[in-house]
């Protein structure tokens, strides 16, 4: 569709002279049709975009403390300075009157001191019915199916 109007466009420019009113006004209600059909598009997918940003986990930094939950995380470790590279660590994080931010991350038993950001750790994964249990499921209806057609 839009090559077509494309190509009438590019024809209607090289051929200014020998066009018609009433084929420019043509071309140009197809042009503003075809623009006004790209936008719906462009803001349905900048809508779907949007949602997929908000659904994803983000970073964020330690300095917004009100978030902060008491549990797991996922941290950011920032040992660039010292070592010259970032950790990524799970970790659990809980208020501490006694630091300096309020709050502390400890993973494995070490307090972790340069975390800059963090994120909530995602649901864990709906554990599926382990293979014996299948089996037997499967074993029963078959058994049902045979003992229906026996009937």
């Amino acid at each position: 569709m839009y090559d077509e109007l494309v190509k009438r466009l590019m024809y209607c420019r090289n051929n200014a002279a020998i066009i018609t009113d009433e084929e420019l006004v043509e071309i140009a209600e197809e042009a503003a049709d075809a623009i006004e059909e790209m936008s719906r598009e462009i803001d349905i997918d900048n809508a779907a975009m949007t949602a997929m940003d908000a659904a994803m986990p983000r970073w964020i930094p330690v300095t917004e403390t009100e978030n902060l939950p008491n549990g797991e995380v996922l941290a950011l470790n920032n040992l660039k300075g010292s070592y010259g590279y970032h950790e990524y660590l799970v970790g659990y994080v809980c208020e501490n009157r006694e630091s300096e931010t309020g709050f502390l991350f400890e993973s494995d038993g070490v307090v972790l001191t340069s975390v800059t950001h963090w994120q909530p750790l995602p649901k864990p994964p709906i554990q599926p019915v382990s293979k014996t249990d299948e089996f037997g499921k499967a074993e029963q209806l078959c058994r049902r199916s045979k003992h229906k057609k026996k009937r």
